[in-house]
């Protein structure tokens, strides 16, 4: 009688390793087997609607520009998106001239060459910002005198002539629209904000307006300047009405008062009844009706020769007589300027963030591995780039099978191998981000080829789950972070998003999913960076799978 042996359902794993990137060899393990948007309505809503709820629609997710956003901490790349990007009308009467003023002081201050230069339309190019000033005509000027119902339908003038605006296809390009307060004392705050999103409803992604699918807007709220009384005086109680909803609905704020609230160094001002040229009462209890001091002019007294006194004053910089007059806010020899060179910082990173931008600091880490006659170059990133955003390396040294500059490197890559080097020579890498043709985020590395390349970390494999495949490796003196990097081939360069960082013990790295697949094998290398800013790569390691079909006699 013959023995039949028949398996079944089962899969082969190879753990593959090799010393070096020559020889592979085999052990076996055995193992079983940017958001969806709401449209409510294909139809153009008219003037005359109801305003919509917050909830009916998904809008632009929102963020906060107050005091605390005054400091230029915006990365370059983000600036220059915002011209490329934006195209804003703004509204406005003396007071918020004061963003303005502020602008024109940036815009003005030699050491910041072209970086803040805007035009005044809507139809700018990536060289400057492009705001219209008083850029919504045939209405109010601004959201005080804009504050009436002329046809009783529970919507704002001042937003009924924005409709008007929005709806001519001539302004289909504007996507950002901003209004602001004279003195928001006295005004109907809840039907401003039912005014506001219904401009959101129709405008604003997935809005219910035709041109929204294709042109959508975003709409910043703004608050009102103080008035002088202080804690929930005829200002600041309208403000935190304003507060609370945009809090609870996660729009866009600009808050115009706080940034008179606060000082540079986060002194508080409204309980000693700030004005809104920056006099407050200096005397406890606060309440004695006299404004003897201003807070600008202390805070410079304090930061003289800082980069907010120059750009106030002038003093100091040749060419340049600091900030323009301040509507309301000159203040003695005209110190109180301040307000306006704070709010005109802050106002751009507002542009910065419309256009995009997370709010956190952007920058790379560069480093390169030794390979025989090849580079491993690889780089980190933190913070968040332009959707157009493409990667730059270049490199000086004999040239190699990649001529250099490489350009057009995907926004997602992570690492890059140039090869065809010359072993020893000495190679200064740089990695740019590229934006319309300019770079930023400048990292460079300098590195050698080597024919004798130590293949640091040593790295082993397991299979600690059905489906994962487990590298492990000892943790070198020295080392403080690793790269993985995968591929479907087993001897594959750097290129693409890497597989993921380890940072921390246990030193190892799990692909769940890996594992059991006849379909697909995975190749690995693990990229060791020093604290010193040098790296090594592993050897490549792998696991393939195949499955056994029934056997016969």
């Amino acid at each position: 009688m013959k023995k039949i042996w028949i398996i079944t359902a089962l899969i082969i794993t190879l753990a593959l390793f090799s010393l070096g990137s020559g020889r592979v060899m085999a052990r076996s393990i055995f193992s079983s087997g940017p958001r969806t948007f709401l449209a409510l309505d294909s139809t153009p809503e008219p003037p005359g609607a109801q305003p919509h709820t917050p909830d009916d629609v998904t809008a632009t997710a929102g963020f906060l520009v107050d005091h605390t956003k005054t400091d230029l901490a915006i990365p370059d790349i983000w600036i220059a998106e915002a011209k490329a990007s934006l195209h804003i009308a703004y509204e406005h009467t003396s007071h918020g001239s004061q963003l303005v003023t502020g602008m024109n002081a940036l815009e003005d201050y030699p050491d910041f060459g072209d970086k803040y230069a805007w035009v005044d339309d809507t139809h700018g190019d990536s060289d400057h910002l492009s705001l219209d000033d008083y850029g919504i005509p045939n209405g109010p000027n601004d959201l005080s005198q804009g504050d009436a119902d002329s046809d009783g339908d529970g919507i704002d003038d001042w937003a009924e002539s924005t409709y008007d605006y929005l709806v001519d296809p001539a302004h289909y390009h504007v996507n950002v629209i901003l209004w602001s307060w004279c003195n928001i004392a006295g005004h109907d705050i809840p039907r401003y904000l039912d005014s506001m999103e219904w401009l959101i409803g129709l405008f604003d992604e997935g809005g219910t307006h035709e041109r929204a699918a294709e042109h959508p807007v975003k709409f910043v709220f703004i608050t009102g300047h103080a008035n002088g009384g202080g804690e929930n005086d005829s200002s600041d109680s309208q403000n935190q009405l304003i507060r609370s909803h945009v809090n609870s609905y996660n729009r866009i704020l600009y808050d115009f008062a706080d940034m008179e609230n606060y000082d540079p160094d986060e002194n508080y001002f409204l309980d000693k009844r700030v004005e809104d040229d920056l006099d407050y009462d200096s005397t406890p209890p606060y309440d004695s009706g006299s404004k003897d001091a201003n807070w600008a002019v202390e805070y410079l007294d304090l930061h003289d020769d800082s980069e907010l006194d120059r750009l106030t004053t002038g003093d100091n910089v040749p060419g340049y007589s600091g900030a323009g007059s301040c509507a309301h806010s000159d203040g003695p020899d005209n110190r109180a300027r301040l307000n306006c060179v704070l709010k005109g910082r802050a106002v751009w990173h507002l542009f910065a963030r419309l256009a995009g931008w997370d709010g956190n600091p952007v920058a790379d880490n560069l480093m390169a591995a030794p390979d025989d006659e090849a580079l491993h170059v690889s780089w980190e990133l933190t913070g968040t780039l332009p959707v157009s955003a493409t990667w730059r390396i270049s490199y000086t040294g004999p040239a190699g099978d990649h001529p250099s500059p490489i350009e057009n490197i995907s926004q997602d890559d992570r690492g890059y191998t140039l090869t065809g080097l010359s072993n020893g020579a000495s190679y200064d890498i740089t990695l740019n981000a590229m934006l319309n043709g300019s770079p930023y985020l400048t990292a460079t590395v300098t590195a050698s080829p080597s024919a004798n390349p130590v293949f640091l970390p040593l790295v082993t494999t397991s299979i600690p789950a059905t489906d994962t495949m487990r590298l492990s490796w000892d943790h070198a003196s020295g080392y403080d972070r690793y790269q993985i990097w995968r591929s479907a081939s087993p001897y594959f360069d750097l290129s693409g998003p890497d597989a993921g960082w380890v940072t921390a013990a246990p030193w190892q790295y799990d692909d769940a999913g890996a594992v059991g697949d006849p379909a697909e094998n995975h190749y690995y290398r693990v990229l060791g960076l020093k604290n010193d800013g040098a790296a090594t790569i592993s050897g490549r390691v792998g696991e393939f799978d195949f499955g056994l079909t029934p056997g016969g006699p």
